[in-house]
């Protein structure tokens, strides 16, 4: 068969030659930032590798406390003289406590003297013997059960008889004594 009457030719549509593209050219502003994002990445990847740093010391608060136990330590060991008082004028009681002391200790040798000749029956021969030891204290027996109890401290003497009331002869001695 014929072509039909016209056009003998067929035609194919062709493909036009492709064309040589241009390259990319990035702007400044994107290659800026591709430069920060990679150096702040190279920047964390170095920290995260790096080592800690060490700890640091807090010298000040160490020096203070370190002072501080040193001065505790030098008051509880070796008291100062201010907190000893003066050297020169040693603590002396006076009178009126002295007698007091002497009532007391009179008092209680008394109470020692009793005990002993209820557990044995009879007055011990010397204070020593009653468990007593003061040596400003002495015992005078006068019979199977009377006897004395003679005190001194320095000029000071006082006498306390088994036949006398001990509480009387006490006084207000125990108060003065407990600072009442």
């Amino acid at each position: 068969m014929p072509p039909p009457s016209g056009s003998t030719r067929r035609t194919t549509p062709s493909l036009a030659a492709p064309t040589v593209a241009e390259p990319i050219v990035p702007s400044p502003a994107l290659a800026e930032a591709m430069g920060a994002v990679l150096k702040e990445s190279a920047r964390r990847i170095a920290v995260a590798e790096a080592p800690p740093p060490p700890p640091s010391v807090p010298s000040g608060w160490l020096a203070a406390a370190l002072g501080t136990w040193l001065v505790v330590a030098w008051l509880w060991l070796a008291t100062p003289a201010i907190a000893r008082g003066p050297m020169d004028r040693p603590w002396q009681a006076t009178v009126t406590e002295r007698e007091a002391s002497l009532r007391y200790g009179l008092w209680l040798a008394r109470d020692r003297v009793d005990g002993f000749r209820r557990q044995n029956g009879r007055l011990p021969s010397f204070l020593a013997e009653a468990g007593v030891a003061d040596t400003s204290l002495t015992l005078v027996v006068e019979g199977e059960r009377n006897y004395i109890l003679e005190g001194r401290d320095g000029p000071m003497r006082l006498r306390l008889g088994s036949a006398m009331a001990a509480d009387s002869f006490l006084g207000s001695s125990l108060r003065l004594l407990r600072g009442e």
